[in-house]
């Protein structure tokens, strides 16, 4: 079936461009015959998975031959992400059957393709990386579970011929077909996404509700509901979601980001500046933007949270990892909590320190240097065998010996500072339209910009905005 498929999306590309615009559908079907541990429920529930992502495994074939994908680079394993954001696969039978052996079930899905359409939409999702990466991750988890589930539906198939049963097996079946229950949830919320807000806000918070009902340990189902309680104006509701998702992973850079931006909807100023901080530290590119250009960040002193690098997280998990965690075949829980437990224990230090060391908060050439120095003793193997406070005081006092030779920057006004630190040239919009000159300005709501030729222009900058251009 698989070489069938692959046969026909080569001659479909060899057609002329008129016959491009045409509506393909992709059918395929798949057979299971239950096994003793497995419950019928969590049979349908994994072969429906199962279906469905072998469907769109053959779909992707289409996906991967666009232009804007080949153009892009796109790495192999976003190949089906990509898939899985612009096409639907949809259950259009399910029957049970009988062998001689076992009872079963047989799942029918159609993908639907509209070549029309199609190169556009995957254009749009490779602009939201954001999106893309949450595609990717639950693809990554989708295909975990299901290759759990081969292998306990193994497991159980040696019970049977030996005459045994295990309630263990059971146990992991239900488990196994829960996660693909959230997931599905997940998916079907993230579906209404268009780039910008929820076409159905109101849907998608019920969706992503149910998957939380399912599993309450994964960030992002909390993230992705306060974006859509956002896109409500509920803005309290999705305070109290990403503070839950920011409990979940401490690091979420996006949570950080539309939290700030809630709390400023609101009117609790210091804590939009907080988190924007925050997000700005983590690498927020906007968030560094709208502090270093709005006037409103004076409020504040302007302190990234120094990250640190993978390789420190790293050196810090395999002090906890097992060979089972290390197993494909299961989700690294207890790699993700290592790494939770290491960002809040180091932000923590932070905090501390700057409590400790007012003037390293308030002045701007200290803070500047400071973080400078931390950033290069993390970067250096000797940290590994430090606590984070003794990288901090050391940091202090590297720059405490050199504190002769500190000087602050020139006072410049909000747009040339903004231009030096940044070098923006320009602004793209959503609709692809580029505007060149000098940002004069950028906070949550108006981007302005002086154009070459002297015009002042400001756009939404939640509707209109896409980012900035810095070549």
């Amino acid at each position: 079936m698989r070489k069938n498929i692959t046969i026909f999306f080569i001659i479909l590309l060899l057609l002329p461009a008129s016959a491009m615009g045409e509506i393909l559908t992709v059918k395929h079907s798949v057979k299971h015959s239950l096994v003793g541990d497995q419950a019928t429920d969590d049979a349908m529930i994994s072969t429906i998975a199962k279906a469905k992502w072998e469907a769109l495994e053959k779909a992707s074939t289409y996906i991967e031959s666009l232009t804007v994908v080949q153009n892009s680079k796109v790495a192999q394993d976003e190949i089906l992400a990509i898939t899985a954001g612009v096409l639907k696969a949809e259950v259009i039978s399910q029957n049970n059957y009988q062998t001689d052996d076992a009872p079963g079930i047989e799942i029918i899905v159609n993908v639907v393709v509209d070549a029309s359409v199609l190169e556009e939409r995957v254009k749009k999702l490779l602009q939201d990386k954001s999106h893309l990466a949450q595609l990717k991750d639950n693809s990554k988890r989708e295909k975990e579970l299901l290759l759990k589930v081969a292998i306990l539906e193994e497991e159980s198939r040696k019970l049977i011929a030996n005459k045994q049963s295990s309630q263990k097996l059971k146990i992991e079946f239900q488990q196994a077909s829960q996660g693909l229950t959230e997931l599905d949830w997940f998916n079907k919320a993230l579906s209404l996404w268009d780039g910008e807000r929820y076409t159905d806000p109101k849907k998608a918070i019920e969706y992503l509700s149910n998957a939380i009902s399912l599993r309450q340990d994964i960030a992002a189902t909390y993230s992705a509901r306060g974006n859509a309680y956002y896109d409500l104006d509920q803005h309290q509701l999705a305070i109290e979601d990403f503070t839950e998702a920011i409990r979940l992973k401490p690091d979420y850079v996006d949570a950080h980001y539309i939290r700030g931006n809630a709390y400023y909807k609101l009117g609790q100023y210091p804590r939009a500046i907080e988190d924007l901080n925050i997000a700005a530290g983590l690498g927020h590119e906007v968030a560094q933007v709208i502090l270093q250009s709005s006037g409103i960040s004076r409020v504040s002193a302007d302190i990234p949270i120094v990250k640190k690098p993978d390789k420190q997280l790293e050196l810090a998990v395999k002090q906890v990892e097992s060979p089972q965690v290390k197993s494909e075949n299961y989700e690294d829980i207890n790699r993700n909590a290592a790494k939770q437990s290491v960002l809040i224990e180091w932000q923590k230090a932070q905090r501390e320190f700057f409590a400790e060391n007012p003037d390293y908060k308030k002045d701007k050439a200290l803070n500047n240097a400071y973080v400078s120095i931390v950033d290069e003793l993390l970067s250096k193997p000797e940290a590994a065998k430090m606590t984070d406070r003794q990288i901090l005081i050391e940091a202090k006092r590297i720059v405490d010996d050199s504190i002769g030779t500190l000087q602050k920057p020139p006072k410049v006004d909000a747009v040339e500072s903004y231009s030096v630190i940044t070098g923006l040239k320009g602004i793209e919009l959503r609709n692809g339209d580029v505007i060149e000159g000098q940002v004069i300005s950028v906070d949550s709501d108006i981007v302005m910009i002086r154009t070459k030729d002297g015009k002042v222009l400001s756009y939404s900058f939640m509707k209109e905005f896409r980012w900035f251009i810095t070549e």
